[in-house]
């Protein structure tokens, strides 16, 4: 009887510490997956899971670590600036059928 107790004690133990072990790596990995720079190499990493990968398309077993290195960040410049005049021309559109706009001229000064 007393053995009985302590193996289910300790099976308690280990499967309560096997919870805060797997609690603690989905925190990490939460804050693994977040774009994060690196002062000494000069790059902006991210960990994509492996789902991540799937919903835009990439099929692979595992995760992939993305790294945006110095000499691309000019590009990566660019192509937020054009992602916020997009996203400026999608959102008149909306106001547009709304009514709160009267027209969204594709060469409107605002999104060029």
């Amino acid at each position: 009887m007393r053995k009985a107790t302590a193996t289910s004690a300790i099976a308690l133990v280990l499967a309560a510490s096997w919870g805060s072990i797997l609690a603690l790596q989905s925190v990490a990995n939460a804050d693994h997956e977040k774009w994060e720079g690196n002062f000494r190499q000069c790059h902006i990493r991210k960990w994509f899971s492996k789902e991540e990968l799937a919903e835009i398309g990439w099929q692979r077993d595992s995760g992939q670590t993305i790294v945006i290195k110095q000499d691309e960040i000019g590009d990566i410049e660019k192509a937020l600036q054009l992602i916020k005049k997009c996203k400026a021309f999608y959102k008149c559109l909306d106001d547009r059928e709304a009514g709160r706009v009267k027209r969204c001229n594709a060469n409107d000064r605002r999104w060029r």
